[in-house]
């Protein structure tokens, strides 16, 4: 069997996702390649270690020219990624989740697939980490699959002409138009949990929570999110306050945000709510704000510290300090 076949077949039987960047597929080639096999059959040209990338370049070629494989986005390398037409699930989230390992489908986008919401929108949300981060945790999962680089950093190098470990660090996520959607990049220093929906990740529900009221401008604005919180069932909120309590990726303002939302405007009551207004106590800041993003004003709720400025909830403020 040629290495052509192999990869081809590995592809199309055995690879399940809708789409794959060029990068997880030269990563796929070359373990078959080192392998010398595929399916306890011996390939019969993969001597010559100098032509591997001249090989894998016309394997493109190739797939290319098949009815089910599509090249997306030239680059000055090849596509991209290539989209494979006979997965069952093939949206552009779905696309999203197999070209880019790192980071999940979140906010107005995540909002839609729990249907919190009927509100449409032509911008799908990607959250992911900063460049270096990404390129930190890309280079950890190639050492997973190629061992003996983490020990030599040569190794490709010595063995194969022109390929790299850098070859195989997927592209960084682009903010492009994809069909008839936008796609927008979020970038956070902290990613929260994800769950994976049939080769979809979209962020965990709880955090989901969280994350509107952090940016709420990303999910319609702070009254869709009120909308959605006030459908909030007693185990989703039981959820969210469990994360605010114990993950050390939430802080004081998400709490102090959530527990004016439930306890001054949906008159909810919960024990843990008196615990919270006791821990915002003389705190004090320009970035207390119920909006993150909108400026600071002098209507502030005195129970929870914090500048209410958005006008619908201003009513619910305890007190207001008047400006100088």
């Amino acid at each position: 069997m040629k290495i052509e076949e192999a990869i081809t077949l590995w592809l199309m039987e055995e690879y399940d996702k809708p789409a794959i960047s060029r990068q997880a597929l030269l990563s796929s080639f070359l373990r078959i390649w080192l392998d010398k096999e595929y399916k306890n059959q011996k390939l019969i040209n993969v001597t010559d270690n100098k032509k591997a990338l001249n090989t894998f370049n016309k394997v493109c070629r190739k797939l290319e020219r098949k009815d089910q494989v599509f090249g997306e986005r030239w680059s000055t390398k090849g596509f991209r990624y290539f989209k494979i037409s006979n997965r069952r699930k093939r949206s552009v989230e779905h696309v999203l989740s197999a070209i880019y390992p790192i980071g999940y489908i979140g906010y107005m986008s995540a909002i839609k697939h729990y249907n919190l919401s009927l509100n449409k929108s032509d911008s799908i949300y990607f959250v992911t980490t900063d460049r270096t981060t990404w390129k930190r945790l890309c280079l950890n999962q190639i050492y997973r699959d190629f061992p003996k680089l983490k020990q030599d950093k040569y190794f490709f190098k010595n063995l194969f002409e022109n390929i790299s470990e850098e070859d195989l660090i997927p592209t960084y996520p682009i903010e492009e138009e994809m069909g008839r959607f936008n796609i927008i990049i979020i970038t956070q220093k902290n990613l929260f949990p994800d769950e994976e929906w049939d080769f979809l990740r979209v962020e965990s529900l709880p955090y989901l929570y969280i994350d509107m009221l952090r940016n709420p401008k990303y999910c319609g604005g702070l009254g869709m999110v009120l909308k959605i919180y006030a459908t909030m069932g007693d185990m989703e909120l039981k959820e969210v306050i469990q994360v605010l309590e114990k993950d050390i990726r939430s802080n004081d303002i998400d709490k102090a945000r959530l527990g004016f939302i439930f306890d001054k405007i949906f008159k909810k009551e919960n024990s843990i709510f008196l615990k919270w207004k006791e821990e915002q106590k003389f705190k004090r800041g320009g970035t207390r704000k119920l909006v993150s993003y909108l400026p600071f004003e002098s209507t502030y709720d005195e129970d929870w510290n914090i500048s209410v400025n958005y006008d619908l909830a201003k009513p619910y403020a305890s007190s207001t300090i008047l400006e100088s």
